[in-house]
């Protein structure tokens, strides 16, 4: 005679299936400097501990790649078709990104070309929120999460999420924020909302009667993998790796290659007719951590400037300079300042107030600044300092700032323009073939000169060549 199994055994042991299907884990990963260690670690305890609950793995922040190893993998990685980065992304499985202000101050598709085209960009609050989602939605059975990302205070996330979602369908609210407050939460959801900070962690979350959390510890991984080896032995060459900034040591006598590819990538990054840096002294080369360490005040700045503005910088920028015995000393490199965008010369032979040689501009410029900070605020009044971290765009410029590309200006140590005073027998191909210019440039700097009518005792203007 065959045995039943009581009923009260069936009920429990459905009630558990299905109350397990109810229970996921939630893993939140800060991409800061132990990224690797702390991706491999979560990767160990989701494959190896309690495998048969789903898994939600986002992350909370650091997307803008501003760490040592964000800046290694995405820029100097010797795998570029898929970088360090992306792979531990793809490794975790991570479904969305969560970019706090700063990461959202660069652009949306600054953070996207950083991150697998599978992640989800999550904006909820920001303004910056072109090219991303208010929230991500998630099912985990028959149970629906809904996942805000908090980048604010005080935050609207409420009363933007309201007219898109309709709360009531929702079993469970996640928000990611910078300081976990709970009052930002209306009183009408507080029952079934976690919020949680951006820190790399782990939640078991219960569904089954109400919203149940814990917070799991994460176990250390027993034996480190060999990729995770290979990786840290390849980043650990590149920290002590030296990297060219300024090898010449000449930013103060010319456009040096590393402040043409700054210009350059600020004209993408943000709206600008010219860029100015404040210049210092820069190293000949520096390891990462040294580069790290110099620009660490250094940041983005706007202003509209007039033209009678710009030529004050450039001209106290050439005072600064002097000519003595031939070559050129920095009286106050402090005060230096250089200009992106427009051709110019500083001409040392010139007084102080007049060695800008330079276009007038009708119409203020709109300015983007790039330089240390407190100097920045001291020395241009009233401007607006961008939530943009300088140190993927430095490290890009330093990578690629060993291109041949001709400067933009120049500091002349003999007169841009020679006067020469005709002398009797002179004509204008001798006059050319003497001071290494050509007939045509010389018609082009005096209108009207006729070769067979060089009168004696007439000046004429020379351009003199850069480069002699």
């Amino acid at each position: 005679m065959k045995k039943s199994i009581p009923v009260f055994l069936w009920v429990f042991v459905l009630s558990c299936a299905l109350g397990f299907g109810q229970v996921f884990y939630l893993a939140v990963v800060q991409a800061q400097e132990a990224f690797p260690e702390q991706a491999f670690r979560l990767r160990y305890f989701l494959n190896n501990q309690y495998t048969g609950a789903e898994k939600i793995v986002v992350c909370s922040g650091n997307t803008q790649v501003t760490t040592l190893f964000g800046l290694y993998s995405q820029i100097f990685s010797p795998t570029p078709d898929k970088t360090p980065w992306n792979a531990l992304f793809e490794m975790l499985e991570i479904e969305a990104a969560l970019p706090t202000r700063t990461d959202l101050a660069a652009g949306v598709s600054a953070i996207a070309q950083s991150l697998p085209a599978s992640v989800k960009i999550v904006a909820t609050d920001s303004q910056e929120t072109s090219g991303s989602r208010l929230y991500y939605p998630r099912t985990i059975g028959k149970k629906n999460i809904l996942f805000a990302n908090i980048t604010e205070t005080p935050s609207n996330w409420y009363e933007r999420l309201r007219k898109e979602v309709t709360f009531l369908s929702y079993d469970a609210i996640v928000l990611v924020v910078d300081n976990p407050d709970f009052s930002i939460v209306p009183e009408s959801l507080r029952s079934k909302t976690m919020v949680i900070p951006r820190k790399t962690a782990i939640y078991r979350v219960d569904l089954e009667y109400g919203l149940l959390i814990t917070e799991m510890k994460i176990p250390t991984e027993k034996e480190i993998p060999e990729g995770l080896k290979t990786l840290q032995a390849d980043f650990s060459r590149w920290t002590e790796q030296p990297l060219p900034i300024d090898p010449d040591g000449k930013c103060f006598l010319y456009e040096i290659p590393f402040y043409s590819m700054m210009g350059i990538m600020m004209n993408n990054l943000f709206p600008m007719d010219l860029a100015i840096f404040c210049q210092r002294s820069l190293p000949l080369q520096a390891t990462p951590q040294e580069t790290i360490a110099f620009f660490e005040r250094d940041v983005f700045g706007t202003l509209f400037l007039d033209n009678s503005s710009i030529r004050k910088l450039l001209e106290r920028a050439a005072s600064a300079l002097d000519i003595v015995d031939g070559e050129i000393r920095f009286r106050s490199p402090a005060d230096f300042f250089s200009v992106w965008g427009e051709p110019y010369f500083l001409d040392l032979t010139k007084p102080k107030g007049e060695r800008l040689i330079m276009r007038t501009f009708d119409k203020p410029q709109r300015i983007g600044f790039f330089g240390p900070r407190d100097q920045l605020e001291k020395t241009v009044p009233g401007i607006r300092i961008l939530d943009i971290s300088p140190l993927p765009y430095i490290f890009w410029a330093m990578k690629y700032g060993n291109v041949n590309l001709d400067p933009a200006w120049r500091t002349l140590t003999q007169p841009y323009y020679f006067d020469y005073v005709i002398q009797k027998g002179d004509t204008l191909i001798g006059i050319a073939k003497a001071y290494g210019v050509t007939v045509e440039e010389i018609k082009r700097d005096n209108p009207g000169v006729i070769d067979m009518y060089l009168l004696p005792g007439t000046v004429l203007k020379i351009h003199l060549p850069i480069g002699d």
